[in-house]
Order: structure tokens, then sequence, then C-alpha cells
């Protein structure tokens, strides 16, 4: 419990440098990197991956299994310590609560997430990189969306990749409050069939009442 709140504490404690970097981070050292990045995370169709997220209080952690199938669908599915399946399908969104079998729909707001459910990424145009933070094992991408929306505000996505192999480890999100989600992923597969009946949204408790 301990080591989470170090992590935290750490990721809230570069916000600010996050910010500020925009304005004095160049790029150009790290062209190679970039366009690296870039092929990776716009070469798949679908992404699947197990992930361990750390939540925005740093007290608890949930685990589960993500999918993308792209365009603009993503399948989140939490297996501990509750059992909820997320949906994104385009700019809708289901929510089920198997242990309380509760069910909401509702409209998704515009996300920095959501480039990742983008047929090309790009470093620019939609979102724009704040910063690099290049260690020996490991390089992170800051990122930030162009234009700001009206619902979500301010919010930065950080991308870190393994360099050998280079591969995507971990996504953090910090929204408009400060409210950082991390969530490491392991196991990675790319381009498996993924069904789309895994994004419609529809109601999965049968409905058993009978009239009266």
């Amino acid at each position: 419990m301990k080591k989470l709140f170090i992590i935290m504490n750490v990721l809230f404690l570069l916000l600010p440098v996050f910010v500020a970097a925009a304005e004095n981070f160049n790029r150009k050292p790290y062209k190679d990197e970039i366009i690296r990045a870039e092929k990776y995370l716009s070469e798949f169709k679908t992404l699947v991956s197990e992930f361990s997220q750390i939540n925005p209080e740093g007290k608890s952690t949930s685990k589960g299994i993500i999918k993308i199938s792209r365009p603009g669908k993503a399948r989140f599915e939490y297996t501990t310590p509750e059992q909820i399946v997320m949906v994104i399908n385009k700019d809708k969104m289901f929510y089920w609560d198997k242990t309380l079998e509760q069910i909401t729909f509702a409209d998704v707001p515009s996300t920095i997430f959501s480039v990742l459910m983008d047929n090309d990424i790009k470093f620019s145009g939609k979102i724009n990189l704040l910063n690099i933070i290049d260690k020996e094992s490991e390089i992170t991408f800051v990122l930030e969306p162009a234009k700001i929306d009206e619902y979500t505000g301010n919010e930065y996505l950080s991308l870190s990749f393994a360099k050998k192999p280079f591969e995507l480890k971990k996504i953090t999100r910090i929204d408009s409050n400060n409210a950082i989600t991390a969530m490491n992923l392991s196991g990675l597969q790319f381009g498996n069939d993924l069904d789309d009946s895994l994004f419609i949204l529809n109601n999965p408790i049968p409905f058993n009442r009978k009239k009266r």
C-alpha cells in the first residue's frame, strides 16, 4: 500500500513539469523515438491485454482485461476487486456492475484516452506532445489534447514504453481535477479477431418478470 502512495505522489509532483514542459520541450532530438512510437501505436487493428489499474485515490488496485478494436471501440472487463464490464463504442458507453446487477448507458465525452482507439496516431494535430521522459530502460511520452473539451477540461496522457523489446507497458491519465489513473499492461496481443458482439451496447440481464 505504501508503494502505491509513493507512485501516486510522484506522478502528482510531476504534473507541473508536464504542463511547463510544453514551452521548453524540443522534440527534434527524439525524432526517431517519436516515429517508432507512432508506428507502434498505429499498426494494430485490435489489442488485448491484461491490466492492473491504480485508481485515482491511490488506495486500491483493479485488475482485468482491456480489448480495443479500431476505430472507436474498447471493452474493459474488471475481474477484481469487483466484476464490472465497461464498453465504449464511439461516443456511447455501457457500464455493467455484475455484482449489483446495475446497468448504465451514457454518452461519452471526448477524452484524451480516445486517441488510442483511432486508426492513425500522430503526436501532433489532434494531440500535442508535451514532453518525453527518457530513462535507461523506459521512455514515456506525455500528451495533451490540442483542443480542450468543455466537459473533460485539461487532461494529460502519458504512454510508457519498455525499450527492449519496444512495447507499451503503462498508460497514465491525469484528469482536470488532477486525479491520476495508472494502468499497467502485460501480455499484450495484437491482431486477434474480436467479435463485434463484444462492443454492442445491450442489456445483458434477461427480463423475466411476468406482467401482472
